[in-house]
């Protein structure tokens, strides 16, 4: 969990739904779906998933809706991130280090690297009036100039 009044403090209350925003997508296409690190002036976002309403919430369907696991009033997601390496979007690990920090250098050296997966999880009533992402998050990014490379 986070800080208080971030997606990560909330990530399993009433107001994890707060911090997800909607992205449009051209010719009818579903909106893209991301989670944001603030409810009302997001900074950086992380991406859920597409089609998050209907092929998730409304009727689960675990072929298109396979970034989400169906837990009946509630969906639980996974977080994804851009990956430079691979330039795409990549499950986001949780390390125990990340989580519990080091007391000395090399403590968790020994140990298997098996990390967890970040995850949110979500009312589905609370999924159906969903803002939209603000138009200063919204440009070419990593993952559409990636598209634009011959």
């Amino acid at each position: 969990h986070g800080l208080s009044g971030s997606w990560a403090f909330d990530s399993h209350g009433g107001h994890a739904a707060d911090y997800v925003f909607q992205l449009p997508q051209r010719k009818g296409a579903p909106s893209d779906y991301y989670i944001c690190d603030s409810r009302e002036r997001p900074q950086h976002c992380a991406l859920i998933g597409g089609n998050l309403q209907h092929a998730c919430a409304d009727w689960y369907d675990p072929q298109m809706c396979n970034f989400c696991e169906d837990k009946g009033d509630s969906l639980v997601c996974q977080v994804r991130g851009w990956n430079g390496y691979y330039n795409k979007w990549a499950k986001v690990p949780i390390y125990p280090r990340d989580l519990l920090g080091e007391l000395y250098r090399g403590e968790f050296r020994d140990t298997f690297a098996r990390p967890m997966w970040a995850s949110v999880e979500l009312k589905k009533d609370a999924l159906a009036d969903v803002k939209l992402l603000p138009d200063y998050m919204v440009g070419i990014g990593p993952a559409q100039k990636v598209l634009k490379v011959p």
